[in-house]
């Protein structure tokens, strides 16, 4: 499926139906856009012990999500975490 368009419309559709957990993989920018819109229910976040630069930020341009608890943490065999953020709506 390709949306284009109005994308947090579109999105909010999909989330108003019944069907399969959407995520989204690699994307800054559309996080960005889902953050601000507040369409994000559930962040899964890994954290690598390695060092690679600056690299792209998760949270940037004034888009930080306020509205997030954490849930649960899984650790890997190689040492990398997974992070379980829930959100919530903001009033």
């Amino acid at each position: 499926m390709k949306i284009t368009g109005d994308i947090p419309g579109e999105i909010s559709s999909l989330k108003a139906e019944d069907g399969p957990l959407m995520q989204v993989h690699g994307s800054w920018q559309l996080i960005q856009l889902l953050l601000k819109n507040e369409l994000i229910d559930e962040f899964r976040l890994w954290t690598f012990p390695v060092i690679v630069g600056a690299g792209k930020r998760v949270f940037a341009d004034g888009v930080v999500p306020s509205n997030v608890i954490l849930t649960k943490i899984e650790a890997s065999d190689s040492g990398a975490f997974l992070n379980f953020y829930q959100t919530f709506p903001r009033h």
